[in-house]
């Protein structure tokens, strides 16, 4: 057989990308569930004050129960990896909407027990429901570019939705408090069981393949460089952005004199930032071919790294803002691009985003634990340091294991 033309690394004729309208209607539910997995952690964040008061407990403790969300979400993570490949992804997402809903009904009690079950529970639940959800969207269509956008359009949901979901649920503080935000959220999320249930009966889907081995699992994920490097790139990544996020408001306050309602605007910027550079970004990789995806990674890790020392040596408070937005639209860039390479080039798609979230959940973590001793050592700058050397650790790490092409092999999981 003659072998097919190519431009790029793209065959002539390979087939489009969907437009997002059609993408869009195709994965709406998705959206739905996305979009409802982060309303737990908005409701807990913005009424901190008022749960903790109602639990009898001081705010810096109950706020630190945020992070049992966390270890929950990366060893759930981690265990659920090598495991996803052998259950029904409806199934996982059936049970992981079941657990969120549970675990909202037990925080709604307000006491520092159930509390903690309900961090954990959330935490744990949306572990196990963002990768499934990515991997549900993206194998809803055929072609690698239609597959690809669906997953950077789930993410792109939910930034927009983490924008809009503190506003939205501090208007909820009027009536009926977060106990009711909660509750309604609990409602939701088993009104999407209940839809779930009725269109795939549990009886009608088993196990996947059930000789996917646990080892198996994990060795084909990464025995792929360019899949391992992706993954590395997304922990390095996330440990950098929200390692400043987690001192940003600090800084303002500090260098510019900014108030927690000025910096809100601060917030909304870097959020509506982020949301656009990811959607663009994920349009954009639709629609280029596979070899482009590399020198795009690497121009934006560059640039992230570039765009965070311009929020920290800022003169002027414009500045540090365009600072601010600059970092927010690289790593998004980043964000998309990941995920788009990963739903194309993973023989089995659903390990490998599970994986890839346990990384991401582990960067919260370390950032804010790099962010903070940089901080501790040497004040700003040395955050900036510490911070910034992540992002060019990611660009070597962009350089020397992704190569420029786009696999074809099928994913199957």
């Amino acid at each position: 057989m003659k072998p097919a033309a190519m431009v790029g690394n793209e065959p002539v004729g390979a087939p489009r990308p969907l437009p997002d309208r059609r993408i869009a209607a195709t994965i709406w539910p998705l959206l739905v569930c996305a979009v409802i997995g982060l309303v737990p952690f908005t409701v807990f964040s913005t009424f901190l004050v008022q749960i903790a008061a109602d639990a009898g407990s001081d705010t810096a403790t109950v706020g630190t129960l945020r992070g049992l969300g966390g270890i929950a979400a990366l060893l759930i993570g981690v265990l659920l990896a090598p495991l996803i490949d052998r259950w029904s992804r409806l199934r996982v997402r059936t049970v992981a909407l079941a657990v969120l809903a549970v675990s909202c009904l037990v925080g709604a009690v307000g006491s520092y027990p159930t509390l903690i079950v309900f961090c954990l529970g959330v935490g744990a639940a949306t572990a196990a429901l963002s990768p499934v959800l990515l991997a549900l969207a993206a194998d809803r269509f055929s072609d690698a570019a239609s597959s690809g956008r669906a997953a950077t359009m789930i993410t792109a949901g939910q930034t927009i939705a983490a924008i809009m979901a503190g506003p939205l649920v501090g208007l909820l503080a009027l009536w009926p408090g977060w106990r009711g935000a909660l509750v309604l959220t609990a409602i939701i999320a088993l009104l999407l069981v209940a839809g779930s249930l009725a269109r795939n009966p549990w009886t009608s889907s088993g196990k996947r393949r059930g000789d996917a081995l646990t080892g198996l699992a994990l060795r084909s994920v990464l025995r792929d460089r360019t899949v391992a490097g992706l993954i590395i790139i997304a922990f390095l990544r996330t440990a950098a952005f929200m390692g400043q996020l987690a001192f940003l408001a600090a800084f303002y306050h500090d260098r510019f004199g900014l108030d927690v309602a000025q910096f809100a605007l601060v917030w909304t910027v870097s959020g509506v930032s982020f949301f656009l550079g990811n959607f663009l970004a994920g349009r954009t990789l639709a629609r280029l071919p596979g070899d482009a995806a590399k020198p795009l990674l690497i121009i934006a890790l560059i640039a992230a790294t570039g765009a965070l020392a311009l929020i920290f040596t800022a003169p002027t408070l414009v500045v540090a803002i365009a600072g601010t937005a600059a970092t927010a639209i690289c790593h998004a860039v980043i964000a998309a691009a990941v995920v788009d390479q990963l739903v194309k080039r993973a023989s089995r798609r659903a390990p490998t985003l599970a994986l890839n979230a346990a990384g991401m959940s582990l960067g919260v973590f370390a950032g804010a634990t790099v962010g903070g001793a940089g901080l501790a050592l040497a004040g700003y700058p040395g955050l900036l340091i510490g911070l910034g050397a992540l992002t060019a650790i990611g660009t070597l790490v962009a350089v020397g294991c992704l190569d420029s092409r786009t696999a074809s092999v099928p994913a199957t999981g």
